[in-house]
């Protein structure tokens, strides 16, 4: 149940959410620009949000871990200040960097 400010950008923002529990994206940097937006609400206020990322290397080895972030992140789905995301890379020596 949606129970922050009442405030139409931050409930459609809710309402996206519900409907998309998980962002995926196909690259590190779609990731960082993931954590470097800032949403405002229709009163010019920066929406407050938990960003999790969850990176997966390998789809085999790590197929229960990723099962694993997803549950977690359907049960968190109606918290309207926690956001997930995932990353599969094949690139095994990166390193990320979010500002």
């Amino acid at each position: 149940m949606y129970d922050s400010v009442l405030d139409t950008v931050r409930i459609q923002a809710y309402i996206d959410k519900i409907a998309q529990p998980i962002r995926r994206f196909r690259s590190l940097e779609e990731a960082d620009n993931f954590f470097a937006e800032e949403k405002l609400d229709s009163q010019g206020r920066i929406i407050q949000a938990t960003k999790v990322l969850g990176v997966f290397y390998d789809l085999e080895d790590m197929d229960e871990d990723l099962s694993e972030f997803t549950i977690a992140a359907e049960q968190m789905a109606d918290n309207p200040s926690i956001y997930f995301a995932t990353v599969i890379t094949y690139i095994l020596g990166f390193f990320l960097t979010f500002d």
